[in-house]
């Protein structure tokens, strides 16, 4: 996802956020691929039934785990922007979140364009996630356009980047807020996200954006942890402020789509409650290293979000014939995403995020006047690392 860089303070990195980082794209591959290609053309594979039956089904987890995955990066995205947006003046963060979002989903879009055209000449049909309708579209979803105006678009899991963005945008116009008084602000993001939530019922278009909106509360109690981890917040003002957040999200989650939350047999809530259950059990353990694996998958894991639907459907629909057997053609499927999202890494997502910190540091030196309050809030980073 995009925003979740884990080493926030000149290359340092904060471990739990990494292994975290790590886990959640794979939970939404998995649900992707095999499970929504499976769902979709109405078949079975006994590894994924026994995944439901053994994971799925007893923890109710919602959407085969994927949303499990995506609220496990709202968390991150709340955690680690809230420590790098004290380090950063209004500019520079904006121009450090558009250089990391962009660059990666322009890439995405365009392999879903020639996806869907390589499905369509092999007869096999539109890329799942793909609903573009014509080249218009697929430049819409390219910037996130398309949510806004609620049109088609070309990789329907970018829904939640619109979301990160909205976080990032309260993020900028409370940044002096969050440095002088971290606790207050974090109760004005919660008055925001009741701002945005209240009026759904006023116009269809403002509970159309609420699809996204909803979520910002999984964010803000991302950055609760950070104020609880950092010291920042005593723990008896975490609790306040967690309670605040979940009370609201329940009354107006509730405003907005009732009967929803508890839904028999899928209970979204049970899902929200444990990402975020197993985010802090993750933080208070205090893991001292991440392994390998899980490091490499949390350096590439925005790259994976992206790029598991052109590539892994694709392939999986390329592939799945007699005689081979579908467990080879996942695994290839998988693999595949895998080393496309590392190519995507390596190729654009590294030589974006170099050039962001380029003309960050040039604007910085530009800069004559150094905002007085910005120093404050630079601790919280560094007693994490």
């Amino acid at each position: 996802m995009s925003g979740l860089a884990s080493r926030p303070a000149g290359g340092s990195q904060i471990v739990f956020i990494h292994m975290l980082r790590g886990i959640a794209p794979l939970l939404v591959l998995w649900a992707h691929i095999p499970g929504w290609w499976l769902i979709d053309r109405g078949l079975s594979w006994p590894p994924f039934e026994w995944f439901k039956t053994l994971l799925v089904e007893p923890l109710r987890l919602y959407q085969n785990a994927g949303h499990l995955g995506v609220m496990l990066f709202f968390l991150i995205s709340g955690y680690i922007i809230s420590a790098v947006a004290v380090r950063e003046t209004r500019a520079e963060f904006v121009l450090k979140r558009v250089m990391r979002l962009v660059p990666p989903l322009v890439a995405a879009v365009v392999m879903m364009f020639l996806a869907t055209r390589l499905g369509h000449s092999l007869g096999l049909g539109t890329i799942l996630g793909d609903s573009a309708g014509s080249v218009s579209h697929y430049a819409l979803t390219a910037v996130l356009a398309n949510w806004f105006v609620s049109i088609p678009g070309a990789l329907s899991l970018t829904w939640s980047l619109v979301t990160e963005v909205v976080f990032y945008a309260l993020v900028v116009l409370l940044l002096g807020q969050l440095r002088r008084a971290p606790v207050l602000a974090t109760y004005a993001m919660m008055g925001a996200f009741a701002v945005l939530l209240l009026p759904v019922k006023v116009s269809p278009y403002l509970a159309y954006l609420a699809y996204f909106t909803v979520y910002l509360p999984l964010m803000i109690q991302g950055r609760i942890f950070l104020l609880l981890h950092s010291g920042t917040a005593t723990p008896a003002q975490s609790a306040a402020m967690s309670a605040a957040n979940v009370l609201l999200f329940l009354v107006l989650y509730a405003n907005r789509f009732p009967g929803q939350l508890f839904l028999a047999g899928q209970e979204p809530a049970v899902t929200y409650a444990l990402a975020t259950a197993i985010f802090y059990a993750v933080m208070v353990s205090a893991p001292r290293r991440c392994p390998l694996v899980l490091s490499f998958f949390a350096d590439i894991s925005y790259a994976l979000y992206l790029v598991h639907l052109p590539v892994g459907m694709l392939l999986l629909s390329a592939l799945h014939r007699p005689p081979l057997p579908f467990t080879v053609a996942c695994a290839a499927a998988i693999a595949g995403s895998i080393g496309a999202a590392w190519l995507l890494h390596i190729g654009v997502e590294r030589p974006s995020q170099s050039l962001a910190r380029r003309w960050a540091a040039a604007l910085r030196a530009r800069q004559s006047v150094v905002a007085p309050a910005q120093s404050d809030g630079q601790h919280i980073v560094g007693r994490l690392t």
